[in-house]
C-alpha cells in the first residue's frame, strides 16, 4: 500500500474512533458546507427534484435537497465509523425481522430483497449477511 493510502487510512481510522453522536454533529456541519457553501452538484439535485416532484414548491424541493445532503454525509460518516466498530455498530443500526426470509430459505426458496436507496448500504449488506441463514 502506498504511503498516501496508509496516511489516508490512518486519518479515517482515527476519525472512526470518535463517538457516533459527535460524528453526526460533524455530518451536519459537512452537509451544511456541501449544500450551502460548496453547492456540490446542487443544480443537478435541484433539477432532478423538479422533474421528480413538479407539484412541490421550490421551498419544499429545497427541504428535500437539504435532507438528501444530510443523508449523504451521514452515510459517509457511518461508513468511516464502520472501520473501527464493525459488528457492534451494525447490530445497533440494523433492525429487521428476517424470520420470514429465513423460513423461505429453509424451504429452499429463492429470496430477493428490494429496498430504496436512502440508507447506508454497507450497514444493510452486512446486517443481512449476519442475520440471514443463506447468502
Amino acid at each position: 500500500m502506498k504511503f498516501r493510502d496508509q496516511f489516508l487510512y490512518a486519518i479515517l481510522y482515527s476519525i472512526s474512533l470518535l463517538p457516533l453522536w459527535f460524528l453526526y454533529l460533524v455530518s451536519d456541519l459537512l452537509a451544511f458546507i456541501v449544500f450551502d457553501i460548496i453547492a456540490y452538484r446542487k443544480n443537478i439535485v435541484q433539477s432532478n427534484l423538479k422533474v421528480a416532484f413538479p407539484e412541490k414548491s421550490t421551498r419544499e424541493r429545497n427541504k428535500i435537497a437539504a435532507r438528501f445532503y444530510r443523508n449523504f454525509t451521514d452515510t459517509m460518516i457511518e461508513s468511516i465509523k464502520l472501520m473501527s466498530s464493525g459488528e457492534k455498530l451494525i447490530k445497533k443500526m440494523f433492525t429487521a425481522n428476517l424470520d420470514e426470509l429465513n423460513a423461505l430459505a429453509d424451504k429452499g426458496r429463492s429470496i430477493q430483497i428490494h429496498a430504496m436507496h436512502n440508507f447506508n448500504w454497507e450497514v444493510v449488506n452486512q446486517g443481512v449477511a449476519m442475520n440471514l441463514k443463506k447468502p
